[in-house]
C-alpha cells in the first residue's frame, strides 16, 4: 500500500445561524455559496461547500500518523469521538483549514436561542456542523486500511 493516503469528502454545510446569514446578505462572506442547497432542510436555503479530509503517513500495515482535517475549529467532544477512529502511534488534528468555518459545535452541545449565547454557536453556521465534520472525518478513517490492520 502506498506510505501516503489523502481522502477527501466535499461537504455542503446549510447556513441557518442568522449572524451567517446577515453576513451573507452584506455579501461578507467569502466562501463557495450554494444557494438553492437541499441539505438545509429545503429548496432556498444556502449552504457552504467545503472539505474535510484524512491524511495517513506510513504503509498500512506499519503506519505512523493519522491526520484529521477540518475546516473549523471542533470541540472536544467531538476530537474524543474521532479519537478511537484513529490507530496509529501517532495522531494530529488541524482545524481551521480549508474554508475556516469558526466552531464545529456537535447539535447535543447546540443551545440554541438566544443567538450569541455561547460564543461558539455564533461562530458557527449551522447545529449540524460538528456532527458532519466529525463524522466524515470518522467515515475517511474508517475507509483506510490502516484502521483494519491495526486494530486489536
Amino acid at each position: 500500500t502506498p506510505p501516503l493516503v489523502y481522502a477527501v469528502a466535499n461537504k455542503r454545510i446549510p447556513i441557518t445561524n442568522a449572524v451567517f446569514l446577515a453576513a451573507l446578505a452584506f455579501g461578507w462572506l467569502d466562501y463557495d455559496i450554494i444557494y438553492l442547497c437541499p441539505e438545509g432542510g429545503y429548496i432556498g436555503n444556502p449552504c457552504i461547500a467545503t472539505d474535510v479530509a484524512y491524511l495517513r503517513f506510513g504503509p498500512a500495515d506499519a503506519c505512523q500518523l493519522q491526520v484529521a482535517v477540518a475546516p473549523a475549529e471542533v470541540l472536544t467532544s467531538g476530537g474524543m469521538a474521532i479519537k478511537p477512529a484513529f490507530v496509529a502511534p501517532q495522531k494530529m488534528f488541524l482545524g481551521q483549514t480549508h474554508n475556516t468555518l469558526g466552531y464545529a459545535v456537535p447539535s447535543q452541545e447546540w443551545n440554541g436561542s438566544p443567538i450569541g449565547r455561547t460564543y461558539e454557536e455564533t461562530m458557527s453556521p449551522t447545529p449540524s456542523f460538528g456532527d458532519t465534520v466529525v463524522n466524515a472525518i470518522i467515515s475517511l478513517a474508517a475507509d483506510d486500511d490502516c484502521a483494519v490492520m491495526m486494530s486489536p
